[in-house]
């Protein structure tokens, strides 16, 4: 067996004898416990850096076309909020997050990577984005992907809110488009009072829904 000699300070000198006093044992035995930790805290902490991710983010295919097709000549700013509630999300926001050029696409991908609640749109808004993604029929396989892993969730319109969306085309005297109107249905029907969306689009929004308030800075 090895002799080891070790040099301390006062102060540890003291802290030393302590615990030789507290526990009863000699220094010998109290070094010999404390390289174990040391060697037992090293491997673990190794074995967690080397550790892979238990649901890694898979590459996406995205749109790299230059024109912005849904929000062009917008700059924006991203809300830092992550609240774990539902929220719903429209259809540029949608598009935003599969067309890497798009002014808003950073922001918006990282949150709703980050996104803890369920993000809740219509078929009507899925529709529209997957017209505008058709330049790319991979980008279109991954909102299947997505639609299906539950990224994004899409409730059923019911009789109730077909109804509430033709009174309120009619109060907004027919300017809103279907697509809107049907967010606002679901918002009703699942009670659900944030939405994301930039901030020019919300505007629009909160017309039909004084309820609804934006949780993104945009």
């Amino acid at each position: 067996m090895a002799m080891l000699t070790v040099r301390l300070d006062e102060a540890t000198e003291q802290k030393l004898h302590a615990i030789m006093q507290a526990q009863d044992r000699s220094r010998s035995a109290i070094i010999k416990q404390l390289i174990h930790q040391y060697q037992a805290n090293d491997q673990a902490e190794a074995t967690t850096i080397a550790k892979p991710e238990t649901s890694p983010t898979r590459q996406r295919h995205l749109l790299s076309s230059p024109n912005d097709l849904s929000q062009q000549n917008r700059q924006h700013a991203f809300g830092q909020s992550l609240m774990i509630q539902d929220a719903l999300i429209d259809a540029a926001s949608i598009i935003a997050f599969y067309h890497q050029n798009n002014p808003r696409h950073a922001a918006v991908y990282r949150y709703v990577e980050a996104f803890q609640g369920k993000l809740i749109t219509s078929l009507c808004c899925i529709a529209e984005v997957m017209w505008v993604l058709k330049e790319d029929s991979r980008v279109q396989l991954e909102l299947f992907a997505d639609l299906n892993n539950e990224l994004f969730h899409c409730p059923s319109l019911q009789s109730q809110d077909y109804q509430n969306m033709q009174q309120l085309f009619i109060k907004q005297q027919y300017q809103q488009s279907f697509t809107d109107l049907s967010l606002i249905a679901l918002s009703q029907q699942l009670n659900i009072g944030k939405i994301l969306c930039s901030s020019q689009d919300f505007s629009r929004y909160q017309q039909m829904n004084t309820q609804l308030y934006c949780i993104t800075v945009l």
